[in-house]
């Protein structure tokens, strides 16, 4: 009877991997995702999963746990009775995650056939291995978790600035895309492009004035408003002046957006009574964690899309010299020349020699393996997304490791200052150094 039921088990998670990739696929070939890119966003997607589930673990096994404590109960090793449904599920799943992607990262730089066939595809087995791992980790004792919750507080400050990185590239290149659509005909792209662009400038404005209202009683909060309305300002005052060629209202509507949001999430952070009202407020911290995940999320589905053509030449005057502006998209972007399924060996499979791309498999580039490492980082974040960068207790049942903190008021109010001086570099660097391309 056991060996029916786990063949039956087997047979479920292939075929709902097998379905997962041909979700995927078909959205990404509708959308005019380059193949090669599937994967990526695959990763982005997996991730997503695991993440929600950590959290349904922490929110709603607990109360299950209070109703049928003879049925749910964890193992002394994870600190017994419910409190590996608590903090410790997400920073569990952090943990996994951070194996998974090491994983698959030292699987990736031989950049061998056998390479991009794992990192392309064995999704279930992918699945499996999670589900593995995230078992295995149960029997580790919670004081590791507690050292793991440091470190992964201290990396996810490096993971915000490369966040910051990331938004700005995916605003340029989205920029490009929908505009160089538009000018091709594609008046539909065009209403696309408005409307972004109206959502956030009107969505930054009443922000700004929201938080003006809401944080009127000190002046620490009025001075980061005020300084933050300033910037937005001037990164829609320099775009009439085309600074750079790819850039426009929208990109500073994408860039304004993001920092208004630091702005707050910032001072809501704070752990101040008299200058935060928000500070007992459940729906403060939801909303943050919504709004950064999706900032998060938008990121890395950005940078998974990318592609570029390097030995394709604008034709400019300065087409010898380094594009200082393209230089961060380069790196990111999967190259379509480089990234082609014959520049791979064939494969023998069962048998038979089959091609690259029968078996629907790209070269691991330098692209690919710097997104692995992205998201090696990313895995440290969410549980810092997640927990407010606060200091979670990991044995408490009741999970009331949301409040506001110092650590989390200043790594959101840094991250912003580095946003604000990479994107304001970014619009006036052309005018400082006249003799070179930024677009």
């Amino acid at each position: 009877m056991g060996g029916i039921l786990c063949c039956c088990a087997g047979q479920a998670a292939c075929c709902a991997g097998e379905a997962f990739c041909r979700v995927i696929c078909c959205a990404c070939k509708a959308c005019g995702v380059n193949p090669k890119n599937f994967a990526k966003i695959s990763y982005v997607l997996f991730d997503t999963f695991w993440v929600a589930i950590s959290i349904l673990l922490m929110f709603t096994l607990q109360p299950l746990f209070e109703k049928y404590d003879y049925l749910l109960e964890c193992n002394e090793e994870s600190g017994g009775g419910s409190a590996c449904f608590g903090t410790s599920a997400v920073l569990r799943m952090s943990f996994v995650l951070f194996i998974f992607h090491l994983m698959i990262l030292l699987t990736i730089l031989p950049k061998i056939p056998c390479s991009s066939i794992f990192h392309d595809g064995c999704w279930t087995i992918k699945f499996l291995i999670v589900v593995a791992i995230y078992i295995a980790v149960f029997w580790i004792p919670n004081n590791f978790y507690w050292g793991w919750a440091h470190f992964a507080r201290i990396v996810s400050g490096l993971y915000l600035i490369i966040q910051v990185i990331l938004l700005i590239i995916v605003a340029y290149s989205l920029n490009d895309k929908l505009v160089g659509e538009f000018e091709n005909g594609n008046g539909c792209l065009g209403g696309v492009l408005i409307s972004i662009t109206t959502i956030f400038t009107l969505g930054s404005i009443a922000f700004i004035v929201m938080q003006y209202i809401w944080f009127r009683e000190c002046a620490g909060p009025i001075v980061i408003v005020t300084y933050t309305l300033v910037f937005v300002i001037i990164f829609y005052a320099l775009i009439p002046i085309r600074t750079r060629k790819d850039s426009s209202i929208f990109t500073s509507s994408m860039v304004s957006a993001y920092v208004v949001f630091l702005s707050w999430s910032a001072i809501a952070s704070m752990p101040d009574e008299q200058c935060n009202p928000f500070l007992y407020k459940d729906e403060n911290l939801v909303s943050q964690i919504i709004i950064g995940g999706f900032f998060t999320f938008s990121s890395l589905i950005g940078i998974s899309v990318l592609t570029t053509n390097k030995n394709v030449k604008s034709g400019g005057p300065n087409d010898n010299d380094k594009k200082i502006g393209e230089n961060a998209k380069y790196v990111l972007a999967e190259d379509m020349e480089e990234a082609k399924p014959e520049n791979l060996d064939n494969v023998e499979v069962n048998g038979q020699v089959k091609s690259p791309r029968e078996l629907g498999i790209f070269p691991i580039t330098s692209s690919t393996l710097i997104f692995q490492f992205i998201m090696l980082l990313a895995s440290l974040y969410y549980p810092m997304l997640i927990t407010n960068w606060g200091d979670p207790k990991i044995n408490d049942n009741k999970s009331n490791f949301f409040q506001a903190n110092w650590i989390s008021f200043w790594v959101k109010l840094c991250s912003q200052w580095v946003c604000i001086a990479l994107y304001s570099f970014s619009l006036l660097a052309p005018l400082l150094c006249k003799n070179r391309d930024f677009y």
